[in-house]
């Protein structure tokens, strides 16, 4: 579950032309894969999304390892999504940027997340890995997580420190300072 909270001195018009949309867990793995697959289905649900954000770019929690092909797995917490079905959905939402500051993102090691970050990369998707941040347009994002998979199930590793050396450690933008956590 999500709590979204938005702290503004004044209202905020959503789906204008200058807004963002933001998404928590993506993911095309598991039994998402069939999902994605099927074009009906799939294109349902791009238009629906669509319609709801009015086609305004998307910044989403990227849930898992986007590979080529996905290594068969008897483990049910690992998650990946092959390529090949991720990216024509995010490309079709107007993905422009992923968190990867997830328990997920290193469910298949080192190597595999680096390929998926130039994979993304490669495809004009910013990336927020764990305690870095990016800047968009009209503000800057972080990206932090307290739990980690790989390579053994952690809790509690985020800190207030964290936070305070990833924002010193940005340089000053004058941009409004957003998070996935």
């Amino acid at each position: 579950s999500y709590v979204t909270q938005v702290y503004a001195p004044e209202p905020i018009a959503f789906a204008s032309s200058d807004s963002y949309a933001f998404a928590g867990d993506t993911m095309l793995g598991r039994g998402m894969r069939d999902f994605a697959r099927d074009a009906a289905k799939r294109d349902a649900f791009l238009k629906k999304v669509l319609t709801l954000t009015g086609g305004a770019p998307m910044i989403v929690n990227l849930e898992g390892v986007m590979m080529e092909h996905c290594p068969p797995t008897d483990d049910p917490w690992v998650i990946c999504m092959e390529t090949n079905d991720t990216l024509p959905v995010l490309k079709a939402l107007r993905v422009i940027g992923v968190s990867l500051a997830n328990n997920h993102a290193m469910d298949f090691g080192k190597t595999a997340y680096q390929d998926m970050v130039r994979e993304l990369q490669r495809n004009g998707i910013r990336i927020i890995g764990r305690g870095e941040y990016a800047d968009f347009e009209r503000f800057r994002l972080f990206g932090f997580t307290d739990i980690d998979n790989s390579p053994e199930p952690k809790r509690d590793l985020l800190y207030r420190s964290d936070m305070d050396a990833a924002f010193q450690a940005a340089p000053g933008s004058g941009l409004p300072l957003f998070a996935f956590l």
